[in-house]
């Protein structure tokens, strides 16, 4: 099976392509460091014209963990990628490490949809996202977890975050 790196296909459809977007579902962060994930992301999102989606998840797989020599506890780690990411678009001027350093190109941060099961996704997709790509549900079984997610966001004074729903299609 041909597995490419997410982010480096995300720059060769950019440079091949005017008008579709261009996105993952989902990118593992803890999988990735957090600054150099956000300098991928500006540098697509500035050379495509805007046209980046981030489907980001926690990674769930052990067995992904051990091959990249990651505890998996590392899942932790989301929240302090995300956290990062959107510092790095709001302000040029960036903290990491105790290191402050100029984050350029700063174009407009691209929308997040973070992915996973309920209730971790959905409490994380209320407060670092614009909306949840759910993991593992049927589509038909999705309504108490779009409840779920519309009634944190209203808890969080956010409007109600988008939902992208994926389904495999036999290619047959």
């Amino acid at each position: 099976m041909r597995s490419l790196d997410p982010l480096a296909t995300l720059a060769f459809l950019a440079a091949a392509t005017k008008r579709i977007a261009l996105g993952t579902a989902v990118l593992n962060l803890p999988f990735r460091p957090a600054l150099v994930t956000a300098k991928w992301l500006a540098t697509v999102q500035d050379l495509s014209g805007g046209r980046v989606r981030i489907g980001v998840g926690t990674g769930w797989m052990d067995e992904e963990f051990r091959a990249l020599g990651l505890d998996p506890k590392r899942r932790t780690m989301t929240d302090e990628s995300l956290a990062l990411l959107h510092r790095c678009f709001e302000d040029e001027v960036v903290e990491v490490n105790g290191q402050e350093i100029v984050f350029q190109p700063r174009p407009v941060r691209p929308p997040i949809y973070v992915g996973g099961w309920p209730p971790y996704a959905l409490r994380r997709a209320v407060r670092f996202g614009d909306g949840w790509i759910p993991a593992g549900i049927e589509p038909t079984e999705l309504k108490p977890a779009i409840a779920q997610l519309r009634e944190l966001s209203e808890a969080a004074g956010r409007r109600a975050l988008e939902v992208v729903a994926m389904k495999t299609l036999p290619l047959a």
